[in-house]
């Protein structure tokens, strides 16, 4: 009983303080981890986050093979596709793009579509 009414406390003071200029940026660093990993978990994933990850890749590969990917992948279904075609089965290759750039490509779809 001592233990919930010190965490019903907690939760009031962290109510009560929640735009302090102090406890704000913290608490919203909080607040966007626990996001992220409840959209992990529930496998729910912002296909804006994709395309960010694949525009990041500026500085590994070339900027014309970014923005051929970026205009190629506009949904889930296009990278799904892209990931079929040329990460599941290494044999095919693709004229525009570079091995290097198709390995990145398939690292970042990766982390999103698995």
């Amino acid at each position: 009983m001592k233990k919930l009414f010190i965490f019903i406390l907690l939760l009031m003071l962290l109510f009560q303080f929640r735009t302090h200029p102090l406890v704000e940026p913290h608490l919203s660093t909080v607040k966007q981890l626990v996001l992220n990993k409840a959209e992990f978990t529930m496998g729910i994933d912002n296909f804006n986050h994709l395309q960010t990850d694949l525009r990041k890749l500026n500085s590994k590969i070339s900027s014309y093979e970014v923005d051929y990917i970026v205009q190629h992948i506009t949904n889930y279904e296009s990278a799904n596709q892209f990931w079929d075609a040329r990460c599941s089965d290494h044999t095919l290759s693709h004229s525009v793009l570079t091995g290097y750039a198709i390995e990145n490509i398939c690292q970042v779809l990766e982390k999103h579509l698995q």
